[in-house]
């Protein structure tokens, strides 16, 4: 099962912010709520899927977007704000960070040195804001021993 991602949408206000915070300039009183933050945080780790899958002939179209989507990144890091993707990291029971939308059986080996669950693909990742949780992940775990579970 492969989930298909929605188009990219930003909220107006995050937008603004981050073009403040990518000028250098002093940030204004008025931030975008969580929720706007959060929306933009998780268009721009899409956009940076994206833009690894496009075709290398493409080759100066991708690197403008990658280095695009670098600075939208450096942005949002310089906001507090980290997007963590979990694929292919070993999954364990309890993680509270993440919420299994689905378990699937493996379609292929486990990553390097993982012996048991992992995350097969992150829908949404893992949004810190500082120390604190600000969103969690959506994920699809293999699990080579209990394969097609639907919850766990």
């Amino acid at each position: 099962m492969r989930i298909t991602e929605s188009p990219i949408e930003i909220p107006s206000a995050a937008l603004a912010m981050l073009a403040v915070q990518l000028r250098g300039e002093p940030e204004s009183s008025s931030s975008p709520d969580l929720p706007e933050l959060e929306s933009f945080a998780l268009h721009t780790w899409r956009l940076g899927r994206r833009v690894d899958g496009m075709a290398d002939s493409d080759r100066r179209i991708k690197r403008q977007l990658q280095d695009s989507h670098k600075r939208l990144t450096d942005a949002l890091y310089g906001l507090g704000l980290t997007i963590d993707d979990p694929t292919d990291r070993a999954y364990t029971d309890g993680w509270l960070e993440v919420d299994v939308i689905a378990w699937e059986e493996p379609d292929g080996p486990a990553p390097e040195g993982i012996h048991g669950p992992w995350v097969k693909q992150t829908i949404r990742p893992i949004i810190r804001r500082g120390d604190g949780l600000l969103c969690k992940g959506e994920v699809v775990v293999a699990d080579p021993d209990d394969a097609g579970q639907a919850t766990k």
